[in-house]
């Protein structure tokens, strides 16, 4: 019971941690959805002006009331996605809905070592494979006394007593048990089939974990290899964005061209923060699924 405890309580911390980066990934992102809503919304409205005097055509126009329409979306989304991951994390705290807590930046997400070394660790530190451990040790304990039980077992006692002279006598006594239908084998049986229902439960539990690890692990280095190659394209896209828009304000680029690349910058870094936070979620789970904190991994 007290291994269940310990590790149900491993786990809802772990899910407090994950509630928490959700809350601050999905904050960083409603600012930029909302910048991105509030240019797209410009833009809008300067085509409409232009379309009214006949300068663009109503494809164009079309064309910016679906961005308008996408951008509005995406800021009602990230709105939307932020106040659940509130709720959610007040609710695993114990907390009043009305309480807005003032979260940490969290630590740069390690690099996982690989996935049989936290297979490993996760064997060792893991509570609840401890217990099923434990359990099988004793259903194996439990067999081999019912094996000893099909043997004949000898007893002897010393006996003593008084009568009303004062005589003493003492004298021993020997019993025997002695299994001679059946040798126990009933108990044997059902000893045997506890033992293999707890190893196989064990056996399940190993290889859901290994699964689980391995499939964490590979998703990681996914998660870490699309963000290196979309942080490797971000300052050419953020360079470009600042010559359209010192172009526009000289005048040599319409506002609405220096507008639209910074749009592209800002959807980049969305698209980074979205995959920062994948990868410190996905952390947290193997954080979970090894039984430990990140700071205890060994490569």
């Amino acid at each position: 019971m007290r291994l269940d405890l310990a590790w149900a309580e491993w786990n809802t911390a772990g899910q407090a941690r994950l509630q928490g980066v959700r809350v601050l990934a999905l904050t960083e992102a409603l600012k930029v959805a909302k910048t991105s809503a509030e240019s797209s919304q410009q833009l809008y409205d300067a085509a409409q002006r232009a379309a009214g005097r006949g300068d663009i055509s109503g494809t164009d126009l079309d064309a910016r009331r679906q961005a308008l329409l996408d951008s509005s979306t995406k800021a009602r989304t990230a709105e939307s996605d932020l106040a659940t991951a509130r709720s959610d994390l007040n609710k695993l705290l114990g907390l009043p809905p009305s309480v807005v807590l003032k979260l940490a930046e969290p630590a740069v997400s390690p690099v996982p070592p690989a996935a049989e070394t936290l297979v490993t660790q996760a064997i060792d530190r893991r509570l609840d494979l401890a217990a099923l451990r434990a359990g099988y040790q004793v259903a194996e304990a439990d067999l081999h006394k019912a094996v000893l039980d099909q043997f004949p077992n000898l007893s002897l006692t010393l006996a003593a007593a008084r009568d009303t002279a004062d005589n003493y006598t003492v004298g021993p006594a020997i019993g025997f048990t002695l299994p001679l239908w059946n040798r126990n084998r009933g108990g044997i049986a059902t000893a045997k089939a506890t033992r293999e229902q707890l190893k196989a439960e064990y056996d399940a539990r190993l290889f859901q974990t290994r699964a689980e690890i391995t499939a964490a692990v590979n998703g990681v280095e996914t998660l870490r290899r699309q963000r290196a190659a979309l942080a490797g394209q971000l300052p050419q896209v953020e360079r470009y964005s600042d010559a359209t828009t010192r172009a526009a304000k000289r005048g040599d680029l319409s506002p609405a061209t220096a507008a639209t690349a910074q749009q592209a910058a800002r959807d980049q870094k969305l698209a980074l923060m979205q995959l920062d936070q994948q990868i410190a979620e996905q952390t947290i789970a193997l954080e979970l699924l090894s039984g430990g904190p990140s700071e205890g991994w060994t490569k």
